[in-house]
């Protein structure tokens, strides 16, 4: 296949949108982004916040087969960690593309890496889905290596049974999120995933303000408890929306996003209550059903407390990594 290659822009956005959800129906992942969540990665990049580098194939046709986009990271772990993200479309795949979008990220990488983190030790990740043909076996061929396992968890929310109403302990108080307590959250959530969160790299302030002013972020659905007697958080939980997919265009549901408690308020039950709340809200509001993604070895305990709270594990994803000479 004759494949042309060049650096995409933010005017390939609904293009890599179409591939994107065209590879993750056929993948039967949930990972479906609209055009306007392509575009906000561009958007991002545009105003100083992170450095990326962008392939894409296009075909004869000039149609986009297949993109990557390598993300630098914020922080390091210590090691810089760069993140490749991308799909190719179902109708151009065993033809090696998804082998040479690893090899062009792998060839820019290091020069990336000498303008975010010069020096330090380099790596680059990407994720494999369960079940999704060629990628274990491609990331095996590029040199990666497994490190860890994401899971997916659902639940349906039947219209017909509201969830239970959340359980909060004495002392301790719910409220839906506002806009204001944008940085108080923002320390929370470096205070509970510094420590036990592993490959955790902390978000800038710019970041972790348009998260939560993204057009998927659901303001109504996410809640914090608070301690009023030490006036901080004790935890809290982000929800976005997700996309419909084309088999379920009626179909909404909720991703929990982020579900954080601080140390010292665990074994509480503040993750049950913010979790029943979102849960309860949802149904409310007729969403049919309610996601999230834990870390396997998660050290907090939170894969029994989203069982508890009735989800059950789907598929997962594996992350790969492989360290890179400087």
């Amino acid at each position: 296949m004759d494949l042309s290659w060049r650096t995409l822009t933010r005017l390939d956005a609904p293009a890599m949108s179409d591939v994107h959800r065209a590879a993750a129906i056929a993948d039967g992942t949930s990972d479906l982004r609209s055009s306007a969540d392509m575009a906000e990665i561009f958007r991002r990049e545009s105003i100083g916040e992170v450095k990326r580098r962008y392939f894409g194939a296009f075909d004869g046709d000039d149609a986009l087969a297949a993109f990557s986009i390598l993300f630098a990271r914020t922080g390091l772990m210590p090691q810089h960690q760069l993140q490749l993200w991308g799909a190719v479309d179902p109708r151009h795949r065993r033809a090696g593309i998804g082998g040479e979008l690893v090899r062009r990220a792998v060839q820019a990488a290091p020069g990336l890496h000498a303008e975010v983190f010069p020096g330090a030790p380099l790596e680059i990740a990407f994720l494999t889905a369960d079940g999704v043909d060629g990628q274990a076996k491609l990331a095996a061929e590029a040199g990666f290596t497994p490190s860890r396992r994401h899971l997916r968890m659902a639940k349906d929310l039947p219209r017909d049974t509201l969830p239970a109403r959340p359980s909060v302990s004495p002392g301790l108080e719910l409220r839906r999120f506002h806009p204001a307590d944008e940085h108080d959250l923002l320390a929370t959530h470096l205070e509970a995933f510094i420590a036990d969160h592993p490959g955790f790299t902390p978000p800038t302030p710019l970041m972790w303000s348009r998260r939560l002013t993204a057009l998927s972020f659901l303001p109504d659905l996410s809640f914090l408890i608070r301690d009023p007697a030490q006036g901080r958080i004790a935890g809290y939980v982000l929800s976005n929306s997700v996309p419909s997919r084309p088999d379920r265009p009626d179909r909404r549901e909720v991703q929990l996003t982020t579900i954080a408690t601080r140390r010292e308020y665990r074994r509480r039950g503040v993750a049950s209550a913010l979790i029943a709340a979102v849960l309860r809200t949802a149904a409310e509001l007729e969403y049919d059903g309610a996601a999230l993604n834990v870390d396997a070895r998660n050290p907090t305990g939170a894969l029994s407390v989203y069982e508890h709270a009735g989800f059950s594990v789907g598929n997962g994803t594996t992350l790969y990594v492989k360290q890179i000479p400087i």
